[in-house]
């Protein structure tokens, strides 16, 4: 990088004490781009070096820290050996970090515990689909059939070998409606539903022998159906999900009684629950957590995740209450941090 870098530090679990030793090493910095460039076509907010090392140009840094964003408040108050450089201008600004600590946190930090939460139960993710042990389904799956004021799938209102003998046409101006005509002498050589590893129903020309032979009201023909979109919804996600299994890091799941659950956003909610309740009560973003060693324990699923949940639960009602009865503006001064970007940018640069 070419830009004029104030500050880069090291952010994540090595910050908070709760790296393992399969940690990546995050790097995160701010840089103070120059007045031809915030002005011209070559601005930019952010450089994403790898995924472990983003820079934030200064303006949008200080967007960021606004809108009380945690990873950002959090670069302000990293412990001093996390730090890697820091310039003068930095420094200017960590003097007023305090004026970016307001009553947004509440939900800034708040949201961002409720959104771990539900990642650690697992609720609409992969991990879940493994649980359910997850197959390939064909569309017989998503086949219905409506008889006797209920519905049921085909496959289970037909034996194997009637589906096998069975012949399909499309049902005119019905869409996803299917009739089926079971052949159960096999006299015309129907093939079945659908062809093997096909994704499509398999039609069949159905000839008028097949009507002088058998009587559609004897139960030889149904109508169904197929509910493709459904089908089609499946595939990706199975897809997706064998994707997933690929590249998946298994050290972040562990087993518990309660099934498998993500261990890290259950402790990173914890830690974004208990920063929050810091801020309101000490006005300051304790980075390092004293506790790192329980919050590894709720890593590797060593505590009870229902009991857990529920005391996050209560946790997050007291910070609503803490952040209430707090002393904290309600949003941070723009006027204060208007003037502090532009002292920071003509401290640290000469313009021509």
């Amino acid at each position: 990088m070419n830009e004029d870098i104030i500050f880069k530090g090291i952010v994540g679990s090595h910050a908070y004490g709760t790296n393992t030793p399969k940690s990546d090493i995050d790097i995160k910095g701010v840089y103070n781009a120059s007045m031809i460039d915030v002005m011209g076509f070559n601005y930019k907010k952010q450089i994403e070096v790898s995924k472990d090392e983003v820079y934030y140009e200064l303006k949008r840094f200080i967007e960021l820290a606004v809108k009380a964003n945690p990873t950002i408040l959090e670069m302000l108050y990293l412990p001093e050996d996390k730090i890697i450089f820091q310039s003068e201008a930095w420094l200017e600004l960590k003097k007023h970090r305090h004026i970016f600590l307001t009553k947004k946190c509440a939900q800034t930090y708040a949201g961002y515990a409720v959104s771990q939460l539900r990642k650690a139960k697992g609720l609409n993710k992969m991990i879940n689909w493994e649980k359910q042990k997850v197959e390939r389904k064909t569309p017989l799956d998503f086949c219905y059939v409506y008889e006797r004021e209920k519905t049921q799938k085909l496959s289970d209102r037909f034996i194997e070998w009637e589906l096998a003998c069975s012949g399909v046409t499309k049902c005119q101006n019905g869409k996803g409606m299917y009739c089926l005509y079971t052949d159960p002498d096999n006299i015309f050589d129907f093939r079945g539903l659908i062809k093997a590893d096909s994704n499509a129903l398999r039609l069949t020309s159905i000839p008028k022998a097949w009507f002088d032979e058998y009587d559609p009201s004897d139960e030889y023909s149904f109508i169904f159906h197929y509910d493709q979109d459904a089908y089609q919804s499946h595939c990706k996600d199975y897809w997706q999900y064998q994707e997933w299994l690929k590249t998946r890091n298994t050290d972040r799941y562990v087993q518990t009684s309660d099934g498998i659950i993500d261990g890290k956003n259950m402790m990173h909610c914890v830690r974004l629950i208990e920063t929050a309740i810091d801020i309101a009560k000490h006005g300051e973003v304790r980075v390092h957590r004293k506790n790192a060693d329980e919050l590894l324990k709720i890593r590797n699923g060593e505590h009870d995740l229902n009991k857990l949940i529920e005391i996050s639960e209560k946790m997050l009602e007291e910070v609503d209450y803490m952040f209430n009865k707090s002393d904290l503006p309600e949003e941070v001064d723009l006027k204060l941090v208007e003037q502090l970007i532009l002292d920071i940018r003509f401290k640290d640069q000469m313009y021509v």
